[in-house]
């Protein structure tokens, strides 16, 4: 976790910066902590003794995460919490959101069977309908009937006969809003914050 500062602005007696916020290499559940107390000066985040806000433009630059701040209390602060949460374009998944189409194959007469490779122990495997296009003769893509769970890695997807092929697509490793997982690799996210106090 680190800032890059973009600038500084004067507020009456209090201080303005926005900064680019790199997440921590090892999230905690809770939240990241900003600002470190100490004897010395009571905080470091970028030289303010006391911290008033933290505003946030509220999604991470790459569109994985959606940031929030907390405050640690009432009152002044010397600390915050970010909280950061899977947002709909989130990596990793455990279950399938979808199947590319590699190859359409050709099919007369009945529409193909799909079957995905099964889950690890503990998940539930994805099933799926193959769509034809218009002429009823090659897939053009799944309906996904039950997306399953659990999986780490994309699961093989084969077809009945006919040559289609596919590839599995998976969805967001959480839902939309949950709290990232504990010890996430963030360090490669950035968001934008600002930092308002004295």
């Amino acid at each position: 976790m680190a800032d890059t500062r973009l600038d500084l602005f004067t507020i009456g007696a209090g201080k303005l910066i926005p900064v680019d916020h790199a997440g921590p290499a090892s999230y905690t559940t809770g939240g990241e902590t900003l600002g470190a107390i100490n004897n010395q000066t009571g905080v470091t985040l970028q030289g303010l003794a006391t911290i008033d806000a933290v505003l946030v433009v509220g999604i991470s630059i790459s569109g994985n995460y959606s940031v929030q701040a907390q405050p640690t209390g009432t009152g002044s602060r010397k600390t915050f919490k970010l909280i950061w949460s899977n947002a709909v374009g989130s990596v990793s998944g455990q279950s399938v959101a979808s199947v590319t189409i590699t190859a359409g194959g050709t099919y007369t007469g009945a529409t193909p069977s799909v079957t995905f490779g099964a889950a690890p122990a503990g998940g539930t495997t994805a099933t799926g309908v193959a769509i034809l296009n218009g002429a009823g003769t090659a897939v053009i893509g799944v309906l996904i009937q039950n997306p399953g769970a659990g999986y780490t890695s994309a699961p093989s997807v084969t077809f009945g006969a006919g040559g289609a092929t596919g590839t599995a697509v998976l969805a967001p490793a959480g839902a939309a809003g949950a709290q990232v997982a504990a010890a996430t690799n963030l360090s490669a996210e950035t968001v934008r914050l600002v930092y308002v106090g004295r």
